[in-house]
């Protein structure tokens, strides 16, 4: 993801999901599901050698692919499927009109 603004991107999350390693800038909601280095590689916008340099590291070794596919589709499936995020909204709904 080259994105300078987002609001999601629930590309992203659809990308980790199906097992698609992810190097994103960093925008909206990114920080929340990378760790960066951890289970995926976040660049600063507009830093484009930054995000060439992980692209290339991340084509370049089959195991950190592995490795970040399976920590990523754990984070979605646990963190942000429309059940729990469902769930968390209606929390804050909840204290909101209290």
């Amino acid at each position: 993801m080259t994105s300078e603004r987002e609001g999601g991107p629930t590309s992203v999350l659809e990308a980790m999901l199906i097992g698609t390693p992810v190097v994103s800038t960093q925008v909206g909601v990114i920080s929340d599901v990378i760790q960066n280095e951890e289970n995926g590689f976040i660049a600063p916008v507009k830093d484009f050698k930054k995000l060439a340099n992980k692209v290339l590291t991340i084509l370049d070794d089959k195991n950190l692919q592995l490795e970040f596919t399976s920590k990523s589709k754990a984070i979605i499936k646990n963190e942000f499927t429309s059940e729990i995020i469902s769930k968390i909204l209606h929390e804050h709904f909840k204290k909101i009109l209290k």
